[in-house]
């Protein structure tokens, strides 16, 4: 199955984050830009993927001294993309 615009954007960032390509910090900030323009909607099986990534981007904290329990750290959110991208 081919992706849509949308589908072949997000894709396209989750692979960069899991690779190594940006950081957790540069992932989170493109990622929420995504997530807020209007063109940007993937189809549905896979809007379902992006909503449950939101949860766990959402979660992501970068700074150790700020994290609270249950927050992730950035192996837990690249974790979390590459569980996303094998079901993609």
């Amino acid at each position: 199955m081919g992706f849509n615009g949308a589908e072949s954007t997000y894709h396209d960032l989750l692979q960069q984050f899991a690779d190594g390509s940006i950081d957790a910090a540069e992932f989170e900030t493109r990622f929420l830009a995504l997530r807020r323009e209007k063109e940007f909607f993937p189809l549905r099986r896979r809007a379902k993927l992006v909503d449950r990534l939101m949860v766990d981007v959402d979660a992501f904290c970068g700074d150790p001294q700020l994290r609270d329990p249950g927050d992730l750290d950035e192996d837990q959110l690249k974790a979390s993309v590459r569980g996303i991208l094998s079901e993609w």
